[in-house]
């Protein structure tokens, strides 16, 4: 290649980039190119064409300033194939096609009427393809005579190609920066200008690492000003292991011919920031230094990004209220420590603490004041552990320590194990202060000693914590290790998971009905009370396992099934005539399931089976349900009582409800728990309690109705009262369906 072709090569290269960066309509751009064509080959006969593509593969713009009019314009709307003359072919296949002859070539069989309408005879096509493989259009030289090109001209057509595509890619990148364009003119001082505002900094480098151009990014991310680093190298300007980072990229780009990227932080005017670099091998010439080879070095400021990316970290791995770890992370290093044991054959120890009596302060007081003893205890114990240590905090006033340091026996971890015990225990000493108040608390800790026999993370914490419970059965406030026996008691436990999840699918839980009772002793309504129905071992009272159940995420399953034989009942009853419109069924609502997003939509939605309105169903909620988030509590029962349905308050007065809020609970129902009933008769101020909650309840505009009425006297006794109710065994006792349907015929018979 002449020199002088050389030179008129990259003048025109120069021209055509700054055309492309000053912008403009995207089809002048293609024009001009077309012209600097043309004006390189310099052959009369030579006319070049750009066509664009859309994504459906039809040609839908270009240029081709030269082709013989309409020309263009009837070749928009091919859609490209492998046989659409040489720009579709191209295009299509993703290959330069060189035609010599287009009336003897069988690409053009269905284009040569076409072709020698405008008197064209040789086609050279090169495909626009983008950096993710995808074709853009074509760049082509038709000619008016048959020929084939030279290595020269093959070389334009690679080069101008690559123009071609970065026209193109301007123009789809450009809507948000077309504004700019359209003020910047040819000079290459406008197109620093323009590439300033981007916020990407790019950089030319040499195969020595020297800078030789500098485009886009803010200044207050540029490491020295382009004074200082303009024709110097990245050793001259930047810290060595950032300099040697970017050596090290820049020599694997040009040896293996694949892009290369990595981070690295730099201390620039705008502060510490975090980069993200690629480097690429750039087809750039010095006149000086032809051979010399090149990249270009993107950098994009992540710092946000990276910033963002911490906060979700902490949010997956630590406890928002307290900045612990949360279970997560606990997980993971748990899995850690007992890989290492595996292979090491020795021992470590996981502590698992929860604190006494929070529940009953947090119940009475709110999450406020809770969240607040929990930040302040957090605070307390994170001093008492080394670093290598892990205080973490899995759940409401639960708390775990794994100590992650290894022991060659057990008995010395055992020691250790105590005697970080013990420093928990002396942190609780002091009382816990709040801006309110202060609070003594004292803390029940089981202690898990690991060895590699155990298995899962998840058999160390259910073994802490089996043994945290022992702990507080045994008087609180001290600690206990796991032993053989607990691991009894959580094998107990998940046998009767098993057995619970088997129950719920083979229909095993029921609900059993007592009737409620008016002072003339008609029949006002039943109450569902839950029993297990098992095969072998016959009626399961709940307490033994409603635990398991809510511990397990099963209570809501069990739930449903006692609405639904609520439902069931109703409908039958109604049927059968036995009841009247003011006739109730009472149903008893857990903490777990009245929290629940999805539990106003899973009543409603067992009503529709049935046909059933939510008037004709009580749902029954104790007070220490009621103080938690009052405001939430408040709306929730809002929207219940908008459905129809009634609310009651179980075993009134047994918990730690505040009478400042009892007026604002939209309540249709109190009941006195059994134990106020059995004290009633024994002295005066039993029936002082019982006469203080009748008369708040009159007062409040709300019924009453007594629970556990065993007794003759006692029904005499709450008949002077003016209860709205009576609930026990001296009228009936807990029945099944049918016993239940006998007993009301019965009643209705003595009618």
């Amino acid at each position: 290649m002449q020199s002088d072709n050389i030179k008129n090569l990259l003048d025109a290269q120069q021209d055509v980039l700054k055309i492309i960066v000053t912008g403009g309509p995207l089809n002048d751009v293609l024009v001009r190119i077309c012209e600097m064509v043309e004006v390189v080959f310099h052959d009369p006969k030579a006319h070049c064409s750009i066509n664009i593509i859309n994504d459906s593969g039809k040609i839908c713009g270009g240029a081709a300033p030269t082709l013989p009019e309409g020309y263009l314009e009837a070749v928009q709307g091919i859609v490209i194939g492998p046989k659409t003359g040489s720009c579709g072919t191209a295009m299509h296949e993703k290959r330069l096609v060189i035609v010599e002859n287009i009336y003897q070539d069988p690409l053009w069989e269905d284009f040569i009427e076409l072709a020698k309408n405008f008197n064209l005879k040789a086609c050279w096509s090169n495909p626009i393809i983008d950096y993710k493989n995808k074709v853009l259009g074509s760049f082509a030289i038709y000619y008016d005579d048959f020929s084939a090109p030279s290595e020269l001209q093959l070389d334009m057509l690679s080069r101008f190609t690559d123009l071609s595509k970065l026209a193109i890619e301007r123009h789809y990148s450009s809507q948000e920066i077309s504004w700019l364009i359209s003020k910047l003119n040819q000079s290459n001082e406008q197109l620093k200008a323009f590439t300033s505002v981007l916020p990407d900094l790019a950089f030319i480098l040499d195969e020595d690492c020297r800078y030789l151009e500098h485009y886009g990014g803010s200044s207050e991310f540029l490491y020295a000003q382009k004074s200082l680093f303009l024709n110097r190298t990245v050793d001259d300007v930047l810290p060595k292991d950032v300099a040697t980072l970017i050596k090290k990229s820049v020599h694997k780009v040009l040896h293996t011919k694949s892009d290369q990227q990595f981070e690295y932080q730099l201390n620039v005017p705008a502060g510490l920031c975090t980069f993200e670099a690629r480097i690429t091998e750039l087809k750039y010439y010095e006149s000086d230094q032809p051979k010399m080879r090149h990249v270009v070095l993107i950098a994009r400021d992540i710092t946000d990004k990276k910033n963002a990316e911490q906060a979700i970290e902490k949010l997956a791995f630590y406890d928002p209220l307290t900045e612990l770890p949360n279970r997560r992370m606990l997980i993971d290093r748990l899995n850690v420590v007992l890989d290492r044991i595996k292979r090491q054959k020795k021992f470590s120890a996981l502590l698992y603490l929860d604190l006494d009596y929070f529940k009953r302060i947090n119940d009475s007081l709110g999450h406020s004041e809770g969240d607040e003893i929990l930040i302040n205890v957090a605070k307390r114990l994170q001093p008492i552990f080394r670093s290598s240590d892990t205080l973490a905090r899995i759940g409401g006033d639960e708390f775990v320590v794994l100590l992650e340091n290894t022991e060659d026996s057990a008995e010395l971890v055992s020691e250790e194990a105590s005697i970080v015990a013990k420093k928990i225990l002396e942190a609780f000493q002091h009382p816990i202060a709040t801006e309110k108040s202060e609070y003594q608390l004292g803390a029940s800790i089981g202690i898990s000693v690991i060895s590699d026999q155990v298995e899962a993370s998840d058999d160390v914490l259910k073994q802490a914590d089996a043994a945290m419970y022992l702990s507080k059965k045994q008087g609180r406030h001290q600690f206990t290790f796991f032993d053989p026996f607990l691991q009894k008691i959580i094998d107990e436990q998940l046998e009767l998971e098993n057995d619970i999840i088997f129950a719920l699918a083979s229909g095993q839980f029921t609900a059993f009905f007592q009737p409620q009772v008016d002072m003339t002793g008609a029949v006002i309504g039943v109450e569902a009370l839950l029993r297990w129905i098992h095969p072998e071992r016959g009626i399961i009272p709940p307490l033994s396992f409603l635990p398991v159940a809510e511990q397990y995420g099963l209570i809501t399953q069990i739930e449903q099934c006692v609405f639904a034989d609520a439902c069931r009942l109703y409908q039958e009853l109604a049927e059968k005539q036995l009841i009247d419109d003011q006739f109730t069924v009472a149903v008893n609502i857990s903490a777990i399931e009245f929290r629940s997003p999805k539990f106003i939509q899973n009543l409603l939605d067992i009503l529709e089976q049935f046909n059933l309105p939510a008037n004709h169903f009580k749902l029954e909620v104790t007070e220490s349900m009621l103080v938690h988030d009052i405001d939430d509590t408040i709306r929730q029962m809002q929207e219940l009582k908008s459905h129809g349905f009634r609310l009651s308050i179980d075993d009134f007065g047994t918990g730690y409800s505040s009478l400042n809020y009892l007026h604002a609970f939209p309540i249709d129902e109190m009941k006195i728990d059994k134990s106020f009933t059995d004290k009633m008769l024994e002295s005066k101020s039993g029936q002082a309690v019982i006469n203080a909650i009748i008369s708040l309840a009159f007062n409040l505009g709300i019924k009453v109705i007594a629970e556990g009425v065993e007794t003759d006297e006692q029904y005499q006794q709450l008949k002077k009262r003016y209860v709205s109710g009576i609930q026990g065994y001296f009228f009936a006792k807990p029945m099944a369906t049918p016993d239940l349907f006998k007993w009301l015929t019965e009643q209705s018979s003595r009618s």
